[in-house]
């Protein structure tokens, strides 16, 4: 941590928060760790609610904080922590999904964790492993077809990963012909 200034006030404080590049809340002395000077770093830095004091951690500075770094969702009171949030944490950053309370996972969540990031698709329930959540994936990356379960690869979804990425071929147990053929 930086040492403030020797005439640092509240006002420079927020003064240095609002700046591009200025300090993470981590950086700020307690005692001007207010809402106001949380909202100004969080909005610039969602990780840094990791030190905004947990009476501050509002829904509303929790789902500002997520929406700007879905893995800030991990910094979240779990009493805080609502399917929006969630949801808007994964379309920040598909990982966010591990951060997911089971209460809160769902069909859209997953789908939209896939979207960004197909590699997470190794970390859905297994209840969501479903051919709607596959296709989300292989739509966004082809390559996500290497991480489709084999006795689930359906026509479907290999020809989806394949119109995305023709190298996923080498992942589907259907010739081309045979996708023709089927579809």
């Amino acid at each position: 941590m930086r040492d403030p200034p020797w005439d640092a006030s509240y006002e420079v404080c927020l003064a240095a928060v609002k700046r591009r590049g200025g300090p993470t809340l981590g950086e700020v002395l307690d005692e001007f760790k207010t809402s106001e000077v949380c909202l100004a770093v969080v909005k610039r830095h969602g990780w840094s609610l990791q030190w905004v004091p947990m009476e501050l951690r509002t829904p509303e500075l929790c789902l500002l904080a997520v929406t700007e770094n879905g893995e800030a969702l991990e910094m979240v009171p779990k009493d805080r922590v609502s399917p929006e949030m969630c949801l808007a944490a994964v379309h920040e950053w598909g990982h966010a999904l591990v951060f997911v309370p089971p209460k809160h996972m769902s069909l859209e969540i997953c789908k939209a964790a896939v979207r960004c990031s197909s590699e997470i698709l190794l970390r859905v329930p297994d209840t969501y492993m479903i051919p709607e959540v596959f296709v989300a994936a292989v739509q966004q990356d082809g390559y996500a077809l290497h991480y489709v379960p084999k006795e689930l690869k359906t026509p479907e979804i290999c020809l989806a990963a394949i119109t995305q990425d023709p190298e996923a071929i080498r992942y589907s147990p259907y010739s081309i012909l045979e996708l023709v053929a089927l579809i």
